[in-house]
C-alpha cells in the first residue's frame, strides 16, 4: 500500500503590521523621553530608570523583523532573512511549543527545542486572548510535516490557567510601568520648565533701584533719594526691594520684585508659585482686579485727608511687581500714576 503524499510545505511569516506599530509606538516615546533629558537638563535623569526597556525592543526588533520567514517541510525548519539562516532537521528537533513572548507586543511566541536550547521561529506571534485550540492546530500543522520523527518530538502550549496567569501578570506589569512613567511625568511636570512653549518666565531680576529711570523718578517722587537697592529675603537674586522719599512727606514710593523658582510637581512651577503668591496678596491688600497690565493685576487705594496711598501688584510669569505709592492728590489720580510705575518696573524685567 502506497505511503500517503507529504504534506505541502508551511510557510509562516511575522506580521507586519503588528511589527512597524509596534517599533512606531516605541520609537516615539524613546524619542520624547530622549527630548526631555536634552532639554529638560538635570531633572531628565528621574527617567533613566525606563532605560532597560530599551534592551527588549531592540532584541525584539532584531528577532523578529518582519523580512524573516519559516519554512516547515519533510525535511524540517528552515529560518529565512536573517544571520542566522539555516535548517533545523527534524532528527535535532526535541520539541515545539508556544512559549510567553519575553519582549515586544505581549503575547506568545513559536519555539522549537533543539538540543537543550529554545531556538524562536519567525512567526506571527498570538496575542493575550488567543485560544488554545489555534495554538494546538498550528502544532498538529507542524507535527505533520514531520514524518517519521514525529514520535519523539513533543509539542506544548499553555493551559488555560496558564493562559490566564499571563494575561493576569501582564496587566500587572503594565499598570506598574504606566503608573511609574505617570508618576515620574507628574513628578517632573515639563510643561512647568521654562523651555516649555508658551512659558514667559525670568531667570534674573534687575536691581531694586535701577528699575527706574530718571525722568520717571522726576515726575513721580521727584529730589527724594533711593534707600534701600538691597536684595532681602533669603535669596539675593529672587527679592529685590527699594524705596524713595521715606524721610520726608509725600510723595513716597516703595517697589518690591519677587522671582518665584520653580519647585517640585505639578503646581510647583515657578509661574504656579507666583500665582499663589498673588492671590494671597491682592485678597489682602488690593481686591480690585486691573485688566490689561501683566498676566493679571490688582489694584487698592485708600484716601487720607489730602493724601492718598495706592497698591499695584502684578504678576508676569514668575515675577510679581508690588508697587506702593503715596502722594498728596486724589485717590484716583494716585491709583493711575501707580499703575503707570508698575507697568514700567515691570518692563525693567527681562522674561525668556
Amino acid at each position: 500500500m502506497p505511503s500517503p503524499p507529504a504534506p505541502e510545505p508551511l510557510v509562516l511569516r511575522p506580521s507586519l503590521v503588528r511589527w512597524a506599530a509596534w517599533n512606531l509606538a516605541f520609537a516615539a516615546v524613546l524619542l520624547f523621553v530622549l527630548a526631555l533629558l536634552v532639554v529638560g537638563g538635570t531633572w531628565g535623569l528621574a527617567l533613566l530608570p525606563l532605560a532597560p526597556a530599551v534592551v527588549p525592543w531592540l532584541v525584539s526588533s532584531s528577532r523578529m523583523p518582519p523580512w524573516r520567514w519559516t519554512l516547515v517541510d519533510a525535511h524540517g525548519v528552515t529560518i529565512h532573512g536573517g544571520r542566522t539562516n539555516g535548517r533545523i532537521p527534524w532528527a535535532d528537533i526535541g520539541g515545539i511549543s508556544f512559549l510567553p513572548r519575553g519582549a515586544g507586543p505581549p503575547g506568545y511566541g513559536l519555539f522549537v527545542g533543539t538540543r537543550g536550547a529554545m531556538v524562536p521561529v519567525p512567526y506571527r506571534s498570538l496575542g493575550l486572548f488567543a485560544r488554545g485550540r489555534r495554538m494546538d492546530a498550528l502544532l498538529k500543522d507542524l507535527l505533520a510535516r514531520s514524518g517519521p520523527h514525529r514520535a519523539h518530538i513533543r509539542t506544548s502550549a499553555p493551559g488555560p490557567w496558564a493562559r490566564a496567569g499571563t494575561r493576569v501578570a501582564t496587566c500587572v506589569l503594565g499598570v506598574v510601568l504606566v503608573g511609574g512613567a505617570f508618576l515620574i511625568v507628574q513628578v517632573a511636570s515639563p510643561w512647568t520648565q521654562p523651555w516649555w512653549p508658551g512659558r514667559d518666565e525670568a531667570s534674573r531680576l534687575p536691581g531694586g533701584c535701577a528699575v527706574l529711570d530718571q525722568a520717571a523718578l522726576a515726575r513721580y517722587v521727584p529730589g527724594a533719594p533711593a534707600a534701600g537697592d538691597g536684595p532681602v529675603g533669603a535669596d539675593a537674586s529672587d527679592d529685590r526691594t527699594c524705596a524713595w522719599g521715606t524721610d520726608h512727606g509725600p510723595p513716597k514710593l516703595g517697589v518690591q520684585l519677587e522671582r518665584s523658582s520653580r519647585g517640585i510637581g505639578a503646581g510647583g512651577g515657578a509661574s504656579e508659585r507666583a500665582h499663589h503668591l498673588f492671590r494671597l496678596r491682592a485678597d489682602a491688600t488690593c481686591p480690585s482686579r486691573t485688566p490689561g497690565l501683566g498676566d493679571e493685576a490688582c489694584t487698592g487705594v485708600d484716601g487720607d485727608g489730602d493724601q492718598a496711598r495706592a497698591r499695584v501688584v502684578v504678576r508676569r510669569g514668575n515675577v510679581l511687581v508690588t508697587v506702593d505709592y503715596t502722594a498728596a492728590e486724589p485717590a484716583a489720580r494716585a491709583s493711575s500714576d501707580a499703575r503707570r510705575l508698575a507697568g514700567l518696573v515691570l518692563s525693567s524685567v527681562t522674561f525668556e
